[in-house]
């Protein structure tokens, strides 16, 4: 039987990305006895693990106190289905996943990605993937931490501002949905786009001498988030030379999103994305990656960090690229922003900008 129960806020404080430092929770006054004398129940959660989709994962959920209550792995198509026996003071359920295999890059995953269970019920759909990890570490470092609220303007924020190619779970949501073969093909690219920018972040970064980690930029483009938008001077772990080398960034990944051409650690990973799909998803895929267009949402990501790099750079080749990205309009075809629009190459042209930023000086990083 469905326990049905008014949501409490209660706090839910990042400190790591290692969920028992993740989860601090606390419910208020009589809420919390009236809670806490109800009886447990068993809740199964499923859902689906990516960044590109990531099997032999390792899987933990935890009560809102960081109490662990299960342990297990994403299966071979990147799924999971757990039990997980919980009352209504438990919730928020985090789940969280490390290390794994991503079949995309074939290696582990470069950030640890999170989930959640936001309400009690029979069952849920909690799907981990770099969107939702990025909503919930944003919904933690709002007024409120990640309460049922937050977490859904959190995801509307992601969604927004990280788009990367989501059209269809913008409206239906990346935490909540099922995947299958009509949908598969959107979160793979948006995700390998979001993780993928999150690696070009953090190396270009430790180039430039700075010491960061995946889970590092992760942290501190959520915390920017907390204003809905990226320009440094958000939360309190927001980082202006992050944001400014995530801004270029962006425009270079959305630019290859959108002409089908996403580089994963330096090489062309359509295919594999595609061939990743094919070994996980238990139906057709439609649309495949190559039917999928443009949004408005990444069109304008490209179009800022494009006016930013050219800001820093004066390079002409950038004016001219900003030219031709002017004219990708929504729902655009892969094929034809590759082949009309976009100069060969343009995925080289940002490559200095990129560099600019990252090493200099607070100057450059503030223009």
């Amino acid at each position: 039987m469905r326990i049905s129960r008014r949501w409490t806020t209660f706090r839910w404080a990042t400190v790591s990305l290692v969920i028992p430092a993740l989860l601090n929770g606390c419910l208020m006054g009589e809420e919390e006895s009236k809670s806490s004398e109800e009886t447990a129940f068993d809740h199964v959660v499923t859902g689906s693990v990516g960044d590109g989709p990531i099997v032999g994962a390792s899987m933990r959920v935890f009560r809102s106190n960081g109490e662990e209550i299960a342990q297990f792995e994403s299966d071979s198509n990147a799924n999971f289905s757990v039990t997980v026996r919980a009352d209504g003071k438990d919730y928020p359920l985090a789940i969280d996943s490390r290390g794994g295999t991503d079949l995309v890059t074939n290696s582990e995953p470069d950030f640890d990605l999170i989930g959640a269970v936001i309400e009690p019920g029979d069952s849920s759909i909690a799907n981990v993937n770099p969107f939702t990890t990025f909503a919930i570490e944003l919904a933690a470092g709002l007024p409120g931490a990640a309460d049922k609220t937050n977490v859904e303007t959190a995801e509307n924020i992601v969604a927004s501002k990280l788009n990367f190619g989501l059209d269809s779970l913008v409206t239906s949501g990346v935490m909540n949905t099922a995947i299958d073969g009509g949908n598969i093909a959107e979160i793979v690219r948006a995700s390998e786009a979001l993780g993928e920018t999150v690696r070009r972040t953090r190396d270009a970064l430790i180039s430039s001498g700075y010491a960061t980690d995946g889970n590092s930029v992760l942290r501190a483009i959520s915390s920017d988030l907390v204003d809905g938008m990226i320009d440094g001077v958000g939360g309190p772990q927001a980082n202006a030379r992050f944001a400014a080398v995530w801004i270029v960034v962006s425009a270079q990944v959305s630019l290859e999103t959108m002409a089908n051409e996403l580089h994963v650690n330096g090489g062309n990973a359509t295919a594999l994305m595609s061939t990743a799909m094919e070994l996980v998803s238990n139906g057709n895929i439609s649309p495949t990656l190559a039917e999928l267009d443009s949004t408005t949402e990444m069109i304008e990501q490209a179009r800022i960090g494009l006016q930013a790099s050219h800001a820093i750079s004066a390079d002409t080749d950038i004016a001219d690229l900003l030219d031709a990205a002017n004219g990708i309009h929504s729902g655009a075809s892969s094929s034809t922003i590759r082949n009309l629009v976009l100069p060969d190459d343009y995925r080289v042209r940002l490559d200095n900008a990129i560099l600019l930023v990252a090493g200099g000086d607070n100057s450059v990083v503030d223009a």
